[in-house]
């Protein structure tokens, strides 16, 4: 392994900053039930005197098993009128720290909901990002030969403020690592961040591309959904497309989008008939990948766990190469699991909250507690006024780091299809139904005289074939195969929708949604296949 002491470049900043925190994260895993005790009583003590601390006495709360006793276990609407407080009077019900900021979540289809943000929930993150980042500089020292893209989707929303004047949305991701660090992490950026002021989707993607092909030095990226991915490259797969983005490389313009690159104040690209030619080359290759296109590139991070799954078969051959490292689970109120190379799954973030696991009998479970191989849902206490707060993910235990569990997120806890009581669990659905095809699909329930469900297919194959092999897949589900032998629900369709992932991405942008964010869901729900109808084949 290389001697990351030596490092030289924008990264030996970031590696000094982060040096260390690996090992003393590793360090704290054996006695992971004892940390997170101290984490809640941290939590509990610099909230005692809050509306909310009062209310549930947390200055007598000294015990895990007693919080659990004396604090409800909450979901947003029992803590909407005391976030409500905070956004429109500026009260701090919730904590005795001033919020500092909201951030707007909710689920994959809608359902706007408030989560309020402190300077110290905000170290919460930090506590994770600090020895990911310093595994992934040893681990993958190749990172450091080049440069880093951290997805930056457009903008796509208005900066706004509460009536109270707290701001929604932080003013860059950047304010997770904190000043020094953020700083430090630009310097290793190939693009310049006021790409995001880009509005227009077209316009977004054709300079973004461009861009970055024209960075031969590539050597990281950080996207979430692996569709997004797919959703930027997509022009290289469309000869003319790829003919105006090459044409752009080689004479340094940004073509009919100038405009747009001079409004949000991007540098002009340098003309580079060079770069031009040698990627004309590797995209005439039948099978580019993208280490043809960046030949230093180490690391492609991204989701690749629940309805993520199912784009990595298409992912595998343009993957070849490089590294591929999943994420853990970085919900909008915590982050809870992060990965290290040395680990199959991400391991718990014991010190970025509290966390308690939900079995199937509705038992709260500490970290230590857990049975691998069994699932559960996440319960989280935050330095940001979220107590005992159910946040709708669902973890299978996949092993133990010393005390920690290591964690694959497998879903959305209620993300089922049910016509006629065969109650469809999404991971369920996505590994029955993964190795029969290739592409993004989606899993429709159609409720006619006749219920039936609708497999919707990207790509083309044997139609009839498909539909009796994922009906076959779906009758494991014993509720399901006794719903088909009752004839309560009729076989299995299968229909094609060509460019079904770019459908949904489309559809997510116009409704205002960062395409960076979107997880396209493998479970279709109402009115989803009216927007697709059209399109089927």
């Amino acid at each position: 392994m290389r001697d990351l002491r030596r490092m030289n470049g924008p990264w030996s900043a970031v590696r000094a900053q982060v040096a260390g925190a690996r090992e003393r994260y590793l360090g704290l895993l054996s006695s992971a039930r004892r940390c997170q005790e101290a984490v809640l009583g941290r939590i509990l003590a610099r909230n005692a005197g809050s509306t909310y601390g009062l209310r549930y006495r947390f200055g007598a709360i000294r015990r895990a098993r007693q919080y659990q006793q004396a604090v409800p276990l909450t979901r947003y609407e029992e803590l909407e009128a005391d976030i409500e407080e905070i956004a429109s009077r500026g009260r701090d019900t919730l904590t005795s720290d001033p919020v500092i900021a909201f951030e707007r979540t909710g689920g994959s289809r809608g359902g706007s909901k408030l989560i309020p943000y402190t300077r110290a929930s905000i170290e919460g993150f930090r506590s994770a990002l600090l020895p990911w980042l310093d595994d992934l500089l040893l681990s993958y020292p190749g990172i450091a030969e080049g440069g880093a893209y951290w997805a930056v989707s457009p903008v796509a929303r208005q900066h706004e403020r509460t009536p109270s004047g707290i701001r929604i949305g932080l003013d860059s991701d950047s304010e997770y690592f904190g000043a020094s660090l953020a700083q430090a992490v630009s310097e290793t950026l190939v693009l310049p961040p006021a790409i995001a002021k880009i509005g227009d989707l077209d316009a977004w993607r054709f300079i973004t591309l461009a861009s970055l092909l024209a960075r031969e030095e590539l050597s990281f990226i950080s996207i979430w959904s692996p569709s997004f991915l797919g959703e930027l490259l997509r022009p290289l797969s469309e000869a003319r497309a790829a003919a105006e983005v090459l044409e752009g490389i080689r004479s340094g313009s940004f073509s009919r989008h100038e405009d747009a690159a001079r409004a949000a104040g991007l540098p002009r690209l340098d003309p580079s008939p060079k770069r031009a030619l040698s990627l004309e080359e590797a995209l005439g290759r039948q099978e580019w990948t993208l280490k043809s296109l960046w030949p230093r590139l180490s690391v492609l991070s991204c989701w690749t766990h629940a309805s993520s799954k199912v784009f990595l078969p298409r992912m595998a051959k343009r993957v070849e190469g490089i590294n591929v490292q999943g994420k853990g689970l970085v919900a909008t109120e915590a982050i809870v699991s992060l990965p290290l190379a040395s680990m199959p799954y991400p391991v718990l973030a014991v010190e970025s909250a509290f966390y308690e696991f939900l079995d199937a009998d509705g038992r709260a479970l500490l970290c230590d507690e857990l049975s691998v191989g069994e699932c559960y849902s996440i319960v989280i206490t935050t330095l940001g006024g979220l107590y005992r707060y159910r946040i709708g993910d669902l973890v299978s235990v996949r092993g133990y780091q010393g005390e920690a569990p290591l964690l694959e997120f497998t879903g959305r806890e209620g993300q089922t299809v049910d016509l006629v009581g065969e109650k469809l669990r999404e991971d369920f659905v996505v590994e029955a139904i993964k190795p029969l095809v290739h592409g993004f699909w989606m899993l429709a329930p159609v409720m006619d005289v006749s219920p039936h469900y609708r497999l919707i297919a990207e790509e083309r194959g044997a139609d009839e074939a498909l539909a009796a092999a994922a009906d076959r897949a779906l009758c494991t589900n014993p509720q399901y195969a006794y719903a088909r032998s009752l004839g309560q629900l009729g076989p299995l369709r299968v229909s094609r929708c060509p460019d079904l992932a770019h459908r949904w991405l489309m559809r997510a942008a116009r409704d205002g949604r960062r395409i960076g964010d979107v997880k396209p869901p493998v479970l279709a729900g109402p009115g989803d296949l009216d927007f697709l109808r059209g399109a089927l084949r």
